[in-house]
């Protein structure tokens, strides 16, 4: 017997709600990097959130910017977060 190709429809109310919520909510800042210095990044982010062990949670300042998978982009915006209160604390010496 011959297996039937059965395509699955793409939920699409889900995908255009969440573009939707993306482009009220969140900005884009492009980022442009030497070459190779992306996968360094990925993989410090990986490593990092490895020996952290936390997972994020939504009441949790502690974990922001925390992602379970190591992902760049989680791992700029804590960096970014970190630099502005470390920069805030100098000027308030």
């Amino acid at each position: 017997m011959e297996k039937q190709n059965i395509k699955t429809k793409k939920n699409r109310t889900s995908s255009s709600a969440t573009k939707k919520y993306h482009e009220n909510n969140y900005e884009r800042i492009g980022l442009v990097v030497q070459m190779g210095q992306r996968d360094i990044i990925k993989a410090h982010a990986q490593q990092y959130q490895e020996q952290a062990g936390e997972k994020p949670t939504a009441g949790n300042p502690v974990s922001k910017g925390y992602s379970p998978k190591g992902s760049v982009n989680a791992f700029i915006n804590r960096a970014i977060a970190e630099t502005m209160e470390r920069d805030k604390a100098k000027a308030g010496e």
